[in-house]
């Protein structure tokens, strides 16, 4: 279980992001602040239709770039196809209260979350542009 926010696993791994999600070549590599609160839909998450997709990142990084001719389909696996991957500086789902006091600490650069990224490490040395 991660020590940062007491749950059994990550999105990240619930999603098998690592194996499903992961570009051949990673060109391009988003990062997020959290995934959200703790009953937040998951970025990585199958959405059931991209007309009523409620994750708006997702949404809006999907039709952005294929408005850009960045991928070719505004899906995810468009989205990995492309060399893109979205992961996020704390990978805990934490609940509002708790990002609002993550948030005071991270001014200070005083958040325990966030000080040793250890998770971003080798995806920041892979990737083409961050």
């Amino acid at each position: 279980m991660p020590a940062c926010c007491g749950v059994a696993s990550y999105p990240w791994d619930l999603f098998n992001v690592q194996q499903r999600w992961f570009p051949e070549i990673l060109r391009w590599f988003i990062i997020g602040e959290n995934p959200g609160d703790t009953d937040s839909e998951y970025f990585y998450a199958q959405p059931q239709s991209s007309d009523r997709d409620r994750v708006l990142a997702r949404r809006c990084f999907l039709r952005g770039l294929h408005d850009q001719q960045l991928i070719s389909d505004a899906t995810l696996e468009g989205f990995r196809n492309a060399g893109f991957l979205f992961d996020h500086a704390i990978r805990c789902p934490l609940s509002k209260p708790v990002v609002k006091t993550e948030h005071q600490v991270a001014k200070r650069f005083a958040s325990i979350r966030v000080k040793n990224p250890g998770h971003l490490l080798a995806l920041l040395s892979q990737a083409t542009v961050v």
